[in-house]
C-alpha cells in the first residue's frame, strides 16, 4: 500500500505540473472532443459502422451457437482486438517503416499481437473442444470481417475527374486471405514507372517477399481490391 500512494501521489504532482501546458497545447493544436447522445449509435459515423459489420458477422458466426459467460467474454475480448488492431495511418513517412498507428495504440499505448493458432475453417465443429470452437469462430469473423473492411476502403465511384495516383513511399494494405487474426499485410510503394496511361508497374516492398504487380486501376490510399499479376509467373494475386 506504501508503494502504491506513493505511485499515486506522483501521478498527481505530474498531472498537476503538466496541467498549463496542456491547456496551452490544446488551445493552440484547436482540439476539440466529440460526443455522441447515449445509446445512439447512428450518430457515431464511421467507427460505428465498423462495429456494426462486426456485429453482422457475429450474429452469422456464433449467433445460434451456445456459450458458457467465460466462453462468450473471451469471444467478445478477441473480437475486440480484432477491432483494435486495424490500421488507422503510417506512423512515419520513412519507406522503410511499415509501422502504423492503430486504435490499440489510444488505448494500450501498443499495438495488439495475437498468438498464432492453427487453422480449424476446414474442421467439423463436433469434433473441436471448447477453445477449438471459440477459436474456430473468432477465425471465422476475422476472414469475413477483414475481407469487408477491405472493401470498405476501397471507394467505387465512376472516375469523371482525375485524381492522384498512388506515390513512391506511399503505405498500402494488401489483400491476403491467409493471414491469422490482427495480423494486417503491410507495403510500402518502392517504385512507379508509368508505361501507359493506366498501367502503372509498382514494387511493393512487405515483411515477406517484394512483388513485382501491375495496377490495372488506380485504387484508393490504403487499400487494394484488384486482380492483379506477377511479371515472372503470371500468377493472379487479389491485392
Amino acid at each position: 500500500m506504501i508503494g502504491a500512494n506513493r505511485e499515486i501521489k506522483a501521478l498527481s504532482k505530474l498531472v498537476r505540473d503538466r496541467e498549463e501546458s496542456l491547456f496551452a497545447f490544446f488551445a493552440e493544436e484547436g482540439i476539440e472532443w466529440s460526443f455522441i447522445p447515449p445509446r445512439s449509435p447512428n450518430w457515431g459515423g464511421l467507427w460505428e459502422a465498423n462495429i456494426k459489420s462486426l456485429k453482422y458477422h457475429f450474429k452469422r458466426v456464433a449467433g445460434n451457437s451456445k456459450f458458457s459467460y467465460e466462453e462468450l467474454l473471451t469471444l467478445i475480448t478477441q473480437i475486440k482486438a480484432i477491432l483494435n488492431s486495424r490500421p488507422l495511418t503510417p506512423l512515419s513517412s520513412d519507406v522503410d517503416d511499415l509501422e502504423v498507428l492503430t486504435p490499440a495504440h489510444f488505448l494500450i499505448g501498443r499495438p495488439i499481437t495475437a498468438i498464432v493458432e492453427p487453422s480449424l475453417l476446414q474442421c467439423e465443429s463436433n469434433r473441436l473442444n471448447v477453445w477449438q470452437r471459440i477459436t474456430k469462430s473468432i477465425q471465422t469473423i476475422w476472414k469475413r470481417w477483414s475481407l469487408s473492411y477491405l472493401n470498405s476502403l476501397q471507394q467505387r465511384k465512376k472516375w469523371i475527374v482525375n485524381k492522384e495516383n498512388l506515390k513512391l513511399g506511399d503505405m498500402v494494405l494488401i489483400r491476403e486471405e491467409n493471414l491469422p487474426p490482427c495480423k494486417w499485410l503491410l507495403g510500402r510503394v518502392q517504385n512507379n514507372i508509368h508505361c501507359s496511361i493506366i498501367i502503372t508497374i509498382l514494387h511493393i516492398e512487405n515483411l515477406f517477399e517484394v512483388m513485382e504487380i501491375y495496377e490495372l486501376r488506380k485504387c484508393t490510399l490504403y487499400a487494394f481490391n484488384l486482380k492483379l499479376y506477377t511479371m515472372k509467373s503470371g500468377k493472379g494475386y487479389e491485392i
